[in-house]
């Protein structure tokens, strides 16, 4: 087995629970925001998570949370875990 085999596949994975519950958070803050006008906050709390890149990408994008954290934090979340992974693999098949 080769030490950086199958880490896309478990980075896959947390990027598509990560782009799951942005859209289920989405879904809430609309129906949400019809009833309380602070449904809104919700989205802190993925600033929180994809923490820093959700920093930087809500300037780059004028505020818009859907954008900042389904396209940039999706990705985050898939090159972050990537990267974890293969440190991990490199570090258990080290000679």
């Amino acid at each position: 087995m080769k030490p950086f085999e199958g880490s896309y596949r478990i980075a896959a994975a947390a990027a598509g629970v990560h782009i799951v519950l942005v859209v289920l958070t989405a879904w809430y803050v609309s129906v949400a925001s019809q009833t309380s006008g602070q449904a809104v906050l919700v989205w802190i709390y993925w600033g929180a998570i994809d923490f820093p890149i959700s920093f930087l990408s809500y300037f780059l994008l004028n505020g818009h949370f859907f954008l900042a954290h389904a396209l940039i934090g999706t990705l985050w979340w898939f090159f972050l875990v990537a990267i974890i992974v293969r440190i991990f693999k490199a570090m258990r098949f080290r000679d």
